[in-house]
């Protein structure tokens, strides 16, 4: 997956950027990225 941002570009608000990244890369391997992006787009309630 491409984010358009180099993962130390990451401000430290977020925390450490190889953090970030090591959380990213576990949840695209276990398939948790889709699953929430899945969650998520359910019904919006904007009927």
């Amino acid at each position: 997956m491409c984010t358009d941002i180099p993962w130390r570009d990451l401000t430290s608000y977020f925390g450490a950027w190889s953090a970030i990244w090591s959380r990213f890369s576990l949840w695209s391997k276990k398939d948790i990225l889709n699953e929430l992006f899945r969650i998520l787009s359910r019904d919006t309630g904007m009927d």
